[in-house]
């Protein structure tokens, strides 16, 4: 409201003690506060009287720049939130982890989380102002500390804000800047406080620096430690994917290297191995693949993945060879992932024998009911392929039944055509029919549904439906199946 006029008025005295009104006021801070008057923005002390002139602009409480590569670490340090808290545990029912609360109270640190309407007013002695779409901090007399020249710049904490401004390239950079102006560091942001003299910086290729303020010291921390959170008396941080507790100082942790990341090492090679197997670059995931061995001896991952690059380059005798090795190291799921490569190959190969060896195989895992049903109706087409007719029913009928059952036209097809192996011809007829209305409903392609109708019209002709083996072919010939179309030619009951 640009009528808005505001007074202070002193309960004690009764009087008004500003005579000029106010357009806008924040809240009094150390002090001062901050007014509008004319449109521009100064500081008036208890008694209402302008100490600090209205000489600079009114702003909406500004946000950290989205450009701003490390944007959310400064949201982060402003609302609290890197500071952890007060170390309370919560244990989570069927979960093997602790999740710890960060309460945002940490006391110690004086670092309470910064109300975003306040961040014009004065704190440890200073205030953001801005001239135009610059910002800049004054002291108390009105004298400009920090230069107006900034592109954002936070209120000051533990002495310490960060300002941001644009270089050649026309990217955000930030920098730290002392209560007295002057440059501690550049490039990087704060990620969380350690001491009150003591901070962890993150720059945008997320390296992390400890960093003193007051001695200038600076130590890079070793790669791979991350999301570094700062309680009363410890800290956590993530290393290769695993929650470690340490000393504020980092000597508990330095000091004792007793966790295991032989693991964690070997799935990195194994990814680079992935990466370069999807690449085709066979010869370099291989030898990604072996250094992952060396850190992690029967490495599960590694073992399948050098079976899946022989698979590539079609050399199955060795890819059988990584895979048995694989499985002697593998969980139930693990296994079930290696003997699906193994069924992969065999049934490439057309050897039926093994590869309903490697389907039983998956099945007797516990696998989730969709799974094995599916798994039953892959090992009923390699039963039907070795021509086991009963057997291959018996795998099909199991896997259209339970509470995941297959429902495709492709299964009904194939159980049609393992009855009509065995002369049963109803069966076959129904399972037919059954596939190509399955086959519609599902939008099967014309091929697909030509095989459907061509089958059907086979089997009506062995039960001497003369009439319906010739819709079923007529049907069949539309789709474009030729040898349904041969049948309409050739055959003489149809003329």
């Amino acid at each position: 409201n640009a009528d808005k006029k505001i007074y202070l008025y002193d309960s004690k005295t009764g009087k008004i003690l500003n005579s000029v009104p106010f357009e806008d006021m924040g809240n009094f801070s150390e002090g001062l506060l901050r007014v509008k008057i004319g449109g521009k923005v100064g500081y008036v002390n208890l008694n209402g009287k302008l100490v600090i002139s209205t000489v600079f602009d009114s702003v909406e409480s500004p946000t950290v720049p989205s450009e701003f590569d490390n944007w959310i670490y400064i949201e982060q340090d402003l609302s609290g939130q890197n500071e952890g808290g007060d170390g309370h545990f919560e244990f989570l029912e069927d979960e093997d982890f602790i999740d710890v609360y960060c309460f945002n109270e940490n006391k110690a640190l004086n670092l309470g989380p910064i109300d975003p309407l306040s961040h014009f007013e004065f704190r440890e002695g200073l205030a953001i102002v801005a001239i135009g779409d610059k910002f800049g901090a004054i002291d108390k007399n009105g004298k400009i500390i920090v230069p107006i020249n900034y592109d954002y710049l936070t209120p000051f904490r533990n002495g310490i804000a960060v300002g941001l401004q644009k270089n050649a390239l026309n990217r955000y950079f930030p920098i730290l800047i002392s209560s007295s102006g002057q440059l501690l560091y550049e490039g990087s942001a704060i990620l969380t406080w350690l001491t009150n003299e003591k901070v962890i910086l993150i720059n945008s290729e997320e390296q992390l620096v400890e960093y003193s303020p007051t001695t200038k010291t600076r130590k890079v921390l070793e790669n791979g430690i991350s999301d570094i959170r700062k309680f009363k008396e410890f800290l956590t941080f993530t290393y290769k994917n695993a929650l470690i507790y340490s000393s504020v100082d980092f000597l508990t942790w330095y000091a004792d290297k007793k966790i295991d990341f032989s693991a964690y090492d070997a799935q990195q090679f194994v990814q680079s191995g992935n990466t370069h197997r999807s690449a085709k670059e066979y010869s370099e995931a291989l030898l990604d693949y072996q250094k992952a061995l060396r850190k992690s001896p029967n490495n599960f991952e590694a073992l399948l993945g050098i079976a899946e690059n022989y698979k590539d380059q079609n050399s199955s005798y060795n890819a059988i060879e990584y895979i048995d090795k694989a499985i002697l190291n593998a969980n139930n799921f693990q296994k079930s992932r290696a003997f699906s490569l193994k069924f992969e190959i065999y049934k490439g190969q057309s050897n039926w024998a093994e590869a309903i060896n490697a389907a039983s195989q998956i099945i007797d895992q516990n696998l989730e009911e969709y799974n094995k049903s599916q798994w039953y109706l892959e090992r009923g087409y390699c039963r039907m392929r070795s021509r086991s007719f009963s057997d291959a029913v018996d795998d099909i009928t199991t896997s259209l039944q339970g509470e995941n059952p297959v429902n495709s036209a492709y299964a009904y097809n194939l159980r049609g055509v393992c009855y009509g192996e065995l002369k049963m011809y109803p069966y076959a007829a129904a399972d037919y029919k059954k596939a190509t209305v399955l086959g519609e409903s599902q939008n099967e392609s014309n091929e697909s549904m030509g095989i459907f109708f061509t089958n059907l019209g086979y089997t009506y002709l062995k039960l001497n439906q003369i009439s319906n083996a010739q819709l079923a072919f007529k049907r069949g010939a539309g789709l474009g199946n030729q040898s349904a179309a041969r049948e309409l030619r050739y055959n003489s009951n149809f003329k």
